[in-house]
């Protein structure tokens, strides 16, 4: 983990800064971020509370929404000639 990941983390969880946003009944920081780079997050830095406590909140936004609408979101990386871009799977 670099040392600006608990910074960035800090920033991202400090509700009186940014507020918070309650979707689906699931709560979450009020923060620019897709879930890829967050997701991709658990999987390649070490364990950190605060990352997995969002990254859950993340899912369970995801979940109650597919619950509620029984449609999947999904943004990942594609590829096209030109490089990558992200894509939305509304």
């Amino acid at each position: 983990m670099t040392s600006a990941t608990p910074k960035v983390l800090n920033n991202i969880n400090n509700s009186q800064k940014i507020g918070i946003v309650t979707t689906y009944g699931v709560s979450l920081p009020n923060a620019s971020i897709s879930s890829e780079p967050l997701f991709c997050s658990v999987f390649e830095l070490n364990n950190n509370p605060k990352l997995m406590d969002l990254s859950k909140q993340v899912y369970l936004a995801h979940e109650a929404k597919y619950n509620a609408k029984g449609v999947y979101i999904a943004c990942s990386e594609g590829n096209t000639p030109t490089g990558f871009i992200y894509e939305w799977a509304p």
